[in-house]
């Protein structure tokens, strides 16, 4: 068994209820979407081969987070100041963070 999933269009608002207002709130990932992939014991072919045709890299991403992040940049009290996608994801590489390089010993 396995699931894909593609988020696109990511909205984050505040709330104080279980509800939300749809469709406001403010854009996550404008130019990015998040394909989220999920499996039981090996990637299975069908995957990887996509993969590899679109040059997709495996990266760990929260989206709660990065909505944590842009309410905070748009002016909302988050409890998550100065916090960017470079923290968000540190230590692993993918296409939303820059490579970093390792201390030379």
């Amino acid at each position: 068994p396995m699931r894909l999933t593609f988020d696109n269009e990511i909205l984050a608002q505040p709330s104080t209820r279980l509800d939300f207002d749809p469709p406001n709130g403010q854009p996550v990932l404008p130019t990015h979407s998040i394909i989220e992939m999920k499996y039981r014991a090996e990637l299975p072919a069908v995957l990887k081969h996509l993969m590899e045709e679109f040059l997709l890299e495996p990266s760990s991403i929260s989206k709660y987070r990065l909505s944590m992040d842009t309410l905070a940049r748009h002016g909302c009290r988050t409890g998550m100041t100065g916090l960017d996608v470079r923290t968000l994801t540190r230590g692993v590489p993918g296409p939303m963070q820059e490579q970093e390089e390792a201390p030379h010993a």
